[in-house]
């Protein structure tokens, strides 16, 4: 009798032990959740570590997983993701999916986010918006280009470093400093008329200073009277242009009274001639009171 109880613990034991190991298996594989599913649609241009069972958070609370991952027939440039979520997750119209890990070097999931209250809800089977997050290969590219031009920059550096290189950097060195000691002399003395130059220039400059300073007085009166005379020629000219344009008015309203006496001058003059004319022919008539009576012609 004690054997039989043995074995019924045993076997009641087993029977709860593989109960457990169902209910959990049941769970991790994602069929825990009871209630009702639903299905989307999201497009990315790559899904890099995302694979079929990969989970599916919205607002960060896991409600379901990766079902089926294909290529769309109306676009072979992405691959579509088939979500499988809980019935009652509020996907809106302008709620965004995208792609992102669990920490830095953790696994890839698909994000949903919540979108905005006034937005109604996304239908079953629609597909949803997505926002394209770089990801943490994506962003070492730019990196490992950066490393390769590195890279290449310390080879082109060991190149002008070389021996050959530092060999003639060194004799040119040498030279220099042979040059340098060859033409101390020179150089010195060149340095010397240029110190000679430069107080020369210094005292030069002293001098000007100091006669600018002795003719300031003059100087500003010279301009005082320049500024006056300059006052008194805008104040002459401005009477030169009011008589000009008095004149011009002046001729402008006697103008016909000036042709008439420019007619009469005109007249005078030629009266004139013609008196000038017979005093040459007839100078007598200037004493002579009385005409020569004309001569006849004998018949």
């Amino acid at each position: 009798m004690e054997y039989r109880e043995s074995e019924i613990k045993a076997g009641l034991f087993i029977f709860i032990s593989l109960l457990l190991l169902l209910a959990f298996l049941f769970v991790i594989s994602g069929a825990g959740s009871w209630g009702q599913k639903a299905t989307y649609r999201v497009r990315f241009p790559s899904v890099s570590g995302v694979e079929q069972g990969s989970l599916v958070r919205f607002a960060g609370l896991q409600v379901g997983r990766v079902k089926n991952m294909a290529i769309p027939a109306d676009d072979d440039f992405c691959v579509e993701l088939l979500l499988e979520v809980e019935q009652n997750t509020p996907i809106r119209n302008n709620s965004q999916a995208k792609l992102t890990t669990i920490g830095i070097m953790g696994a890839y999931y698909v994000e949903i986010s919540q979108g905005t209250p006034d937005s109604p809800r996304l239908a079953p089977g629609s597909l949803i918006p997505t926002k394209t997050v770089s990801t943490i290969a994506q962003l070492s590219e730019p990196g490992g280009e950066a490393l390769s031009e590195f890279k290449e920059m310390v080879i082109r550096l060991n190149l002008l470093l070389s021996q050959e290189n530092r060999d003639n950097f060194a004799s040119l060195l040498q030279n220099l400093n042979d040059i340098t000691a060859a033409n101390a002399e020179q150089t010195s003395r060149v340095m010397g008329n240029l110190d000679r130059a430069t107080a020369q220039l210094d005292e030069t400059l002293q001098l000007i200073n100091q006669i600018l300073a002795r003719n300031d007085t003059t100087l500003h009166t010279s301009l005082t009277h320049m500024d006056q005379m300059l006052v008194k020629t805008v104040a002459a000219v401005e009477q030169i242009n009011r008589l000009t344009l008095t004149v011009d008015t002046t001729i402008g309203q006697n103008q016909e009274e000036l042709q008439r006496l420019t007619e009469n001058l005109g007249q005078l003059a030629e009266n004139l001639n013609h008196f000038s004319q017979q005093i040459k022919q007839e100078p007598w008539s200037l004493v002579r009171k009385n005409y020569v009576p004309e001569r006849k012609l004998p018949e």
